[in-house]
Formats: structure tokens, sequence, C-alpha cells
């Protein structure tokens, strides 16, 4: 996996990258250069929490190196595009998502409650 041979210098700066890209894809103004897209899976989380998708778009808005998690990552299903993980705390729990970018689509199609105890922010 790719994650696996960058030093943490490498991947520090490839997730600023993924960032201000995030931040284009989730601003709803014309002319940006992604677009973020939640995949159907995560409609469960949405509607189990009873919150809006531009609720956890705001989140996603304010993210920053210390919400990175893991990646980039080549998709375990062999869709195209890298995969980051990301977490943060919403209403007292710790949320886990994944998204992926492909060109200029960016699809979150991970987000859950954290099953793992703690989740790992290497720069944090």
């Amino acid at each position: 996996m790719l994650n696996l041979i960058l030093n943490k210098a490498e991947r520090k700066q490839l997730a600023l990258d993924f960032l201000e890209k995030l931040r284009d894809g989730a601003d709803n103004s014309c002319g940006n250069k992604y677009t973020l897209r939640f995949a159907n899976s995560t409609n469960h989380f949405f509607e189990k929490r009873l919150i809006f998708r531009s609720t956890i778009k705001e989140k996603i808005t304010n993210f920053t190196l210390e919400n990175y998690h893991y990646g980039p990552t080549k998709d375990k299903d062999d869709y195209p595009g890298d995969v980051w993980e990301f977490g943060f705390n919403f209403r007292n729990q710790e949320i886990y998502i994944k998204f992926r970018i492909h060109k200029n689509y960016i699809k979150c199609f991970k987000l859950h409650r954290s099953k793992k105890k703690n989740i790992r922010y290497p720069f944090k």
C-alpha cells in the first residue's frame, strides 16, 4: 500500500494537499475544481443520528492535519483513486470517515462511529 512507502513528511504534505481539495469539494460555490459526494452507504449514519449532510460538510471544511488518520492507500476493492481516512469527535463520539478521490470527485464512502477504541492521529 502506498502509505507504507511514504515517510512522515511526505504523508504530511500529501495530506495537506488532500485537505485543500476536500475543502474545495465541500464548498458549494460555483467553479470549484472538486466535488464532494456522499455514497448511499452513508445514509444510515445520517438517518440514525437525525443530522443533515450539511452539518458533516461543515465539520469536514474545518478538518486539519490533526484529523488525519491514514492514507493515501489504494482501494481494497480496486476502485480507482486514493483512499484517505480521517476522524473527528461528534456529539461525544469518535467518528471515522473515509474518502476516495478520483479525477475531480471526492466521495465519502464510509462514515460511522469508530469501532476502534482509539483512532491514531499521527499529526496530533
